[in-house]
């Protein structure tokens, strides 16, 4: 951590999302600076490339992060930091195929509901092995998964509205990794259950409220047009920078 501001690198694509993100940062600095703490210094990135160009420059003390944004610059430097995502569908594909060659031999209750798990499953691959250079993709696992190499605490906040449940289906699919993968821990940035507005003690993890066992839920879903969602995501970036707002007033009563 830096003796300093500490240096924090936010990457969203949706430039409303960011405005609410600034006014977070802006709260959280007046009142940092009242009482004598270390205030935030904050990066924005709208795209993967640019993302992952901006750690390569800089060491940063935490990264929040979009799950859905656009690659960027698909002939820069940041295509040697896609690999992951091509081992990953490699390891899933034969345990979705497993659970599904064990459909012959279930009860009639329990076969639908590992159909519909094997369908879930089956959507959230297609997901991860479509077209990464085109529209929105879960780029933010590609940048969780270069800051997780690099010992650079990460969060992802994803607005679970907006991806009718994409993000239940990518958790049936990441389900399907082997226990012994080196990619399992991918798998722990996703919430088992319904996660709320705020992370209480976990450090990181995929703040988004949606029920991930059942993709069509939508209750509780984190807003990030709400000052609390970003205040939260800074919060628990890493334990040294809660402590800034454990200590402010913004962090305590701004709802």
């Amino acid at each position: 951590m830096t003796k300093e501001n500490y240096k924090i690198l936010i990457v969203e694509d949706n430039a409303e999302y960011r405005t609410v993100a600034e006014t977070a940062v802006r709260r959280v600095n007046r009142t940092a600076k009242m009482d004598g703490l270390p205030e935030f210094s904050v990066t924005y990135a709208p795209d993967f490339s640019s993302a992952i160009i901006t750690l390569e420059k800089q060491k940063y003390d935490g990264v929040i992060s979009d799950l859905f944004f656009p690659f960027g610059d698909s002939e820069g430097s940041a295509r040697e930091h896609t690999s992951w995502i091509k081992t990953i569908c490699e390891q899933i594909k034969p345990g979705i195929d497993e659970m599904r060659a064990s459909l012959d031999g279930c009860s009639d209750n329990f076969r639908e509901s590992l159909e519909k798990m094997c369908d879930a499953a089956d959507r959230g691959y297609a997901l991860l092995s479509g077209n990464m250079y085109e529209g929105e993709f879960p780029h933010g696992f590609g940048v969780a998964n270069y800051c997780k190499d690099r010992n650079v605490p990460v969060v992802i906040v994803s607005q679970g509205e907006r991806h009718a449940g994409k993000l239940g289906y990518i958790r049936y699919a990441l389900d399907s990794l082997p226990e012994d993968s080196s990619l399992c821990n991918i798998e722990s940035l996703l919430y088992k259950g319904v996660a709320p507005n705020t992370f209480g003690r976990r450090s990181k993890g995929l703040l988004d409220a949606r029920t991930l066992w059942d993709p069509t839920e939508q209750e509780n879903e984190t807003d990030k047009l709400k000052v609390q969602t970003w205040l939260d995501a800074l919060a628990h970036t890493t334990s040294p920078l809660r402590e800034i707002l454990d200590k402010s007033w913004i962090g305590k009563h701004i709802v």
